[in-house]
């Protein structure tokens, strides 16, 4: 299967699933300390970053494999520093989410959806050499 197709699938059920899970949070009456939007933003926009960063390695696969690691590293920093600014102005809107809980949410999110983009970038790379 074509890495490319492979990461866009599994990056979208990921996205799925760990909305879900976190919205489960809202229907057993645990303080989430997040609106819905808020989640569903939050979601969506770590899952698109996590597409794109996906996108942008399985090209590199394909035509410059020796370069990979030194661009998943390097992805990892510029994905970090553009989630943090999203955090930033989360956290400095007019109705800001309860500080700590939504901290705490935010990079649990963000972590696993690393965790998603360092397991299928770890198989290729192991499928390749």
């Amino acid at each position: 299967m074509n890495p490319t197709f492979r990461f866009s699938l599994v990056t979208i059920a990921a996205t799925i699933i760990f909305y879900l899970i976190h919205y489960s949070l809202f229907l057993f009456g645990v303080d989430a300390g997040l609106t819905q939007k808020l989640l569903l933003e939050t979601h969506l926009f770590i899952g698109m970053l996590t597409l794109i960063v996906l996108t942008i390695l399985s090209l590199l696969l394909q035509k410059h494999f020796n370069f990979v690691g030194f661009a998943f590293l390097g992805s990892i920093v510029v994905k970090m520093m553009i989630v943090s600014f999203y955090f930033y102005v989360k956290m400095k809107v007019d109705d800001p989410p309860a500080e700590y809980i939504f901290i705490l949410q935010f990079f649990v999110a963000y972590f696993a959806y690393l965790a998603v983009e360092t397991v299928l970038v770890f198989q290729e790379l192991s499928k390749k050499s």
